[in-house]
């Protein structure tokens, strides 16, 4: 029973006693006093009095009797009301218990729920980087892009050939240490590291399970490839070698970075007759393809200048044995000497020259050089003047900071040198260009149409231009006179 059911009843029960009373009341007057006095007679008046008190005591009694049952009821109504008041509150303190029981637990419920919701983030987050694995995991097996390199260790390119090994396995760390953040899928498979038949050899194993090839050393090396491929189905990215005789080749499946020899050649001349004013010249080559090719291109340079040198020597390809020519151009006493040749070759022209008194000669060559110079500073004393295809380390671009950021932390152990930075742009270009066409994966010549729409292009800081002449993608080199000396930004 509620509460609004309890007070009807409890009313009409109030109002039952009250009708009854009223009823009564009336009831007894009425019978007291049917009529007025004055109309009967005093006998009958006398009589009627009679009956009349003893009715009104009959019916004074029978009041009596209801008036202390209407006392009992109200009695009852009191005690019925205080009850009911008394419940009432009650109710509203258990009401008030209930909330107070209610309202305690809460602060553990909202702990709870923020250990729940930390629970969640966590598990979340754990989701995201089983899916990330898996994702490394799926790319890793099913889309991903494999190339070799083609770097020599050992022989007359040894110095050369480590430098740029060194450079890209430090190159590929620093991207697999970022495919946390963001997957790259790059699968080197090894490096040949063999010349001549033996490379050949090995190169075609290689090929066996990619068709994309980075670097590569040697015009003999890359005219043989060429030769071997009837369709151009392998890939070369950015090969070492500038000789002329491999860009006339026109090979569409290779893009360079480098300029060919010849335009490097035409700034160092420029700047050794115009700038350091020195012309009588020498040449030292090698007697190979690429050499006979660097040394065509000098002698029509120096034509230009009207410049004839005043002696030119060889030494035979694949040696270091120079003792010939350098008693050859000794004789001609040139206080320029340019070397057109490799690099271990080098190094020992130049160290037997500065031990038989030509020390105060210049001596000049195209980048690759570049690998010896500051060992023969540091050996031997000297200055070798050279170019670089890379900007300076103190340059404020992005990329000398990304790369001086990566040097310091996983090859700080190492001195820096310009291959190493260079192997270093060569593995975020390529890793920017799959990025960009990820169809790539799947389709790496979609790589050669990618390079060959580059026009102005501001990778990391270097501007990059696609020459469809010679297939080169750099648009500025870099005179470097000597260790310690400023760099000479020039455009190719």
């Amino acid at each position: 029973m509620n509460k609004i059911d309890f007070f009807r009843k409890l009313l009409k029960k109030l109002w039952m006693v009250k009708q009854v009373q009223h009823d009564t009341f009336s009831g007894f007057f009425s019978f007291c006093y049917p009529e007025p006095f004055g109309t009967a007679r005093p006998e009958e008046q006398h009589s009627h009095i009679s009956k009349v008190l003893e009715r009104a005591q009959d019916r004074f009694i029978s009041r009596s009797i209801l008036f202390e049952r209407s006392l009992t009821i109200k009695i009852l109504t009191i005690v019925w009301c205080f009850l009911f008041f008394a419940l009432a509150h009650a109710d509203t303190a258990h009401k008030k218990i209930k909330l107070q029981r209610r309202t305690q637990p809460q602060a553990k419920v909202n702990k709870s729920t923020l250990m729940l919701k930390k629970t969640e983030k966590i598990a979340v987050h754990a989701t995201k980087e089983v899916a990330q694995y898996q994702k490394k995991i799926d790319v890793g097996q099913k889309k991903e892009f494999s190339f070799y390199t083609a770097f020599p260790e050992f022989g007359d390119m040894d110095v050369l050939g480590k430098q740029l090994i060194d450079g890209a396995a430090f190159s590929i760390g620093v991207l697999r240490a970022q495919s946390s953040k963001e997957t790259i899928p790059l699968r080197h498979l090894g490096n040949n590291n063999l010349i001549g038949d033996d490379g050949f050899a090995k190169g075609s194993e290689f090929l066996a399970q990619t068709k994309c090839m980075l670097g590569g050393i040697g015009a003999e090396f890359l005219l043989q490839r060429f030769a071997a491929e009837k369709k151009q189905d392998t890939l070369y990215f950015f090969p070492i070698d500038q000789s002329s005789v491999v860009r006339e080749k026109n090979n569409t499946a290779t893009i360079f970075y480098r300029q060919p020899y010849v335009r490097e050649l035409n700034i160092l001349v420029k700047h050794v007759i115009k700038i350091c004013l020195k012309d009588k010249i020498a040449i030292l080559y090698e007697s190979g393809i690429a050499g006979r090719s660097q040394y065509d291109e000098l002698l029509k340079i120096l034509d230009a200048y009207n410049v004839k040198p005043v002696a030119a020597a060889r030494y035979a390809q694949g040696s270091v044995e120079i003792d010939r020519a350098l008693k050859s151009i000794a004789d001609a006493s040139p206080n320029v000497i340019f070397c057109l040749s490799k690099p271990r070759p080098t190094y020992k022209f130049i160290k037997q020259g500065v031990d038989a008194g030509m020390h105060t000669m210049l001596f000049v060559g195209p980048s690759p050089l570049i690998s010896i110079q500051q060992l023969l500073k540091t050996v031997r004393g000297v200055d070798l003047m050279t170019v670089s295809v890379v900007p300076p380390e103190k340059s404020e671009i992005e990329l000398i900071k990304k790369y001086k950021e990566a040097f310091a932390k996983r090859f700080a152990f190492k001195r820096s040198n310009p291959f190493y930075l260079e192997s270093f742009l060569y593995l975020n270009l390529l890793a920017k260009a799959l990025k960009d066409v990820p169809q790539a994966l799947e389709h790496p010549e979609l790589l050669i149409q990618y390079f060959e729409r580059f026009k102005k292009v501001d990778f990391w800081g270097v501007p990059l231009t696609f020459d469809p002449v010679s297939r080169s993608l750099a648009s500025k080199v870099w005179i470097a006179p000597g260790v310690d000396k400023p760099w000479i930004e020039v455009n190719a």
